[in-house]
């Protein structure tokens, strides 16, 4: 599931429950979500309040029939330990995916300061100003990931293209969408991508400037 904050709260957590947090994320990381649960859930059994090991049950959970268990997951996880960052991304997605923006954006400005130095934290926060089509306030937040994180990643182009795009500055949204897809062409929305470049591209000159 990634790095994290070392809190107290984790720091109490028994050796075994550790383990099989471990062997759950191995199995994540193969797409065994079968097995990644039930590891999960022997790690919770051994410690009920083991915050990586609720969030990455939850991230399962979210996946199949009964999503709202897996949101219960992630936000336990958020309680247990406000400090692990990657709870708040995590949680973020979940919403950002599911298109509640306004609950992503309350998540992603309740954890940014955890997230300060890494681009993924404020990805979710910029995702979700793009789907309430804060258009400005995405780019000003891509533009404090650039500064926190300078490490080019596509995903911030592809957003940085789409608030681009709907202040209609389509010569900068054209860059940075094409500049997504050289970095990562089989990537996230890639196909979406070359759609919306070839609709900007087809549109009458008048409509296309800046």
């Amino acid at each position: 599931m990634g790095p994290y904050t070392i809190s107290l709260v984790r720091l109490r957590i028994p050796s075994k429950a550790r383990s099989a947090y471990n062997d759950a994320v191995l199995d994540y990381r193969k797409e065994k979500l079968a097995a990644a649960l039930k590891h999960a859930e022997k790690a919770l059994n051994i410690y009920p309040t083991f915050p990586d090991a609720l969030l990455l049950r939850g991230v399962i959970r979210s996946k199949g029939p009964h999503p709202e268990e897996g949101e219960e997951d992630m936000r336990a996880s958020l309680n247990l330990d406000p400090t692990f960052s990657l709870s708040y991304v995590v949680l973020a997605n979940y919403y950002n995916a599911s298109e509640r923006f306004g609950d992503a954006l309350k998540i992603m400005q309740q954890g940014i300061v955890c997230c300060s130095m890494s681009w993924k934290g404020y990805y979710e926060l910029a995702r979700a100003k793009l789907g309430m089509r804060e258009y400005d306030a995405v780019l000003a937040t891509i533009e404090q990931s650039e500064i926190a994180d300078p490490t080019p990643q596509p995903l911030l182009h592809l957003i940085k293209g789409h608030a681009l795009a709907g202040l209609k500055k389509y010569h900068a949204a054209i860059a940075e969408l094409s500049s997504y897809l050289k970095g990562d062409p089989h990537g996230e929305g890639a196909e979406q991508t070359r759609l919306l470049l070839e609709q900007i591209r087809k549109m009458p000159s008048s409509e296309a400037g800046e």
